[in-house]
């Protein structure tokens, strides 16, 4: 995806062998990448710098071919994860800050669902686009066969669809019912 002044974003996942670290890097060029390291690695003085965080699905608007980074309700959001979902904020797109709860642990937004085919983990996909309904995000699941979709088998990936509030993206407003991939 793009920044608004046309910088390229790409977040990836770093992994050393024992925990898996969300990471960001930039361009101007798609050529050469300029790395900014842990994704929340610097957020509330270091606290989330060993956590696992894979996966990083930035809000953005589709503009003709491009998908740009967007701001809501003042700043830039992003949905992270890989067993349950959570966001981050950014003001730059470069520096994130996990979005907590009161108690100051990381507020989950969604999960897995017993009886379905995303019970055993979920995790973003591309980037989340702005629609007039609201913020659409797909992302990846996988299923666990004694509490989630018995037709399906043990393990199984399969994608599915959220749909989030577009004036509060930490409010899901639907979610397929069924994996469309």
């Amino acid at each position: 995806m793009e920044s608004e002044e046309g910088n390229y974003i790409m977040t990836y996942t770093s992994y050393d062998g024992k925990i898996a670290r969300l990471c960001l890097a930039s361009s101007t060029d798609l050529v050469n990448w300029e790395k900014h390291g842990l994704l929340l690695g610097k957020a509330k003085n270091g606290k989330y710098k060993d956590l696992w965080s894979k996966s990083g699905a930035i809000v953005c608007k589709s503009e003709g071919d491009k998908l740009i980074a967007s701001k809501v309700s003042g700043k830039y959001w992003m949905y992270w994860g890989d067993t349950d979902i959570f966001l981050a904020t950014s003001e730059n797109l470069i520096d994130w800050q996990p979005v907590e709860e009161e108690d100051g642990s990381i507020k989950k937004i969604f999960g897995p669902r017993k009886g379905y085919f995303d019970s055993d983990l979920v995790e973003p996909g591309p980037p989340a686009i702005i629609t007039k309904d609201g913020i659409w995000m797909i992302y990846n699941s996988r299923n666990h066969t004694e509490w989630g979709d018995t037709l399906l088998p043990e393990g199984t990936y399969a994608a599915g669809q959220i749909l989030f509030d577009l004036q509060n993206p930490e409010k899901v407003i639907a979610r397929s019912e069924e994996y469309f991939f």
